[in-house]
């Protein structure tokens, strides 16, 4: 990955941690937490952008691999894996309210079914 792409890609998730950190004391930081608790866990745990489908935004990141978790009805987390030789990493890149995502991603088919499934399992492993 060149250097100016690394740093942009960096920049975008630095950005994504003061949206969060923005949030401190909502409901969204607690959605927001909570599946970034299941990513620490499961980081394939989202939805995959099928790799045809990426939008050009984050192509020119050179990222390999997008996926998508939704936090709460309103929210979305955009985010790819890597890894080095001792683990998995999530990095999130950027949030995206409802209005925003439906607008970057009206062209990605990513499965109804799949996502009632995931949708399902959230329900389920979510803390009470």
């Amino acid at each position: 990955m060149p250097r100016s792409v690394r740093k942009l890609l960096i920049k975008m998730h630095v950005d994504a941690k003061q949206q969060h950190e923005a949030t401190r004391g909502s409901d969204n930081f607690l959605a927001i937490n909570n599946k970034l608790r299941y990513l620490r866990i499961d980081p394939l745990r989202g939805l995959p952008v099928p790799k045809s489908q990426i939008p050009e935004k984050y192509k020119d990141l050179d990222v390999n691999n997008l996926f998508k978790i939704s936090i709460n009805d309103s929210l979305n987390a955009i985010y790819t894996v890597g890894s080095n030789e001792k683990e998995i990493i999530a990095l999130v890149i950027e949030f995206l309210d409802t209005e925003k995502f439906d607008e970057t991603f009206a062209n990605v088919d990513f499965g109804d079914e799949r996502e009632a499934i995931v949708r399902e399992i959230d329900r389920q492993s979510s803390p009470e």
